[in-house]
């Protein structure tokens, strides 16, 4: 009896285990909404190129060719989801033509983040994002009655 796996089943399994890394690494590093980047740190993980100052997290994508309309920005659970279509037309000596482009992009972004003070700003194909640090609450003893 063979026991293929489809290829659905690999995919949640690897995206499971990314997630269990990913915790991995917050429970080592101790309090994720404590932990701060290197001061002058950049990270580029595929499209998306991560920078901090301490305050607040940037993230630059180049995305060339794209108007703002194709761009779709969510930020959830921690996690920023970068997704660009659009549809290309060119004319040439053999015809009309047409084809699309579609980028997609997901980061997890660590700390605590002020989700009301994301700004987004896309002029000459680069996508700039600012993501607010919020400051972790601090913890406080509760008294027990």
């Amino acid at each position: 009896m063979s026991t293929r796996r489809s290829s659905f089943d690999i995919f949640s399994e690897m995206e499971e285990l990314m997630e269990r890394m990913r915790q991995s690494m917050a429970e080592s590093v101790g309090d994720v909404r404590s932990w701060r980047p290197q001061q002058s740190a950049a990270d580029r993980h595929g499209l998306l190129a991560l920078e901090a100052d301490g305050e607040d997290y940037r993230i630059v994508a180049d995305l060339p060719g794209f108007e703002t309309e194709d761009i779709d920005l969510r930020f959830d659970d921690g996690r920023l989801t970068l997704t660009a279509t659009n549809e290309v037309e060119t004319n040439d000596e053999h015809g009309a033509h047409s084809r699309s482009r579609h980028v997609s992009e997901s980061l997890y972004i660590p700390g605590t983040i002020d989700a009301d003070g994301i700004k987004a700003s896309y002029q000459n194909g680069v996508l700039d994002i600012h993501l607010p640090i919020d400051d972790p609450v601090d913890s406080h003893r509760i008294d027990v009655d």
